[in-house]
């Protein structure tokens, strides 16, 4: 159970239905909520109770890991965000980063 999260100020997701979840379950990863964006509240990723959280921003992890969520940290986020030949290497660098 992986959740997608976003924002610099707000925290959103990019749930199973997203873009970025689909090329995810394809890699056979199972992102959590359904749906594909949307703003939550920290309690809300809480009550996902995700196995791993990545994170897109520095913000986004240091919130979840002050509720004592793992979290990594996806530096090259152009990699998966735009549609291109560049989402396998994203990909690919997600996977090495999950698999630390």
């Amino acid at each position: 159970r992986v959740v997608l999260l976003m924002g610099r100020t707000a925290p959103f997701v990019a749930g199973g239905d997203s873009y970025l979840g689909e090329i995810l379950k394809g890699a056979g990863v199972k992102v959590v909520p359904k749906g594909t964006f949307r703003p939550v509240s920290l309690e809300f990723v809480l009550s996902l109770r995700p196995d791993l959280v990545v994170g897109f921003s520095d913000k986004a992890c240091s919130l979840v890991k002050e509720l004592g969520l793992k979290c990594i940290r996806f530096k090259e986020v152009s990699d998966l965000l735009h549609p291109s030949p560049r989402v396998i290497k994203g990909v690919r660098e997600l996977g090495e980063e999950v698999c630390k």
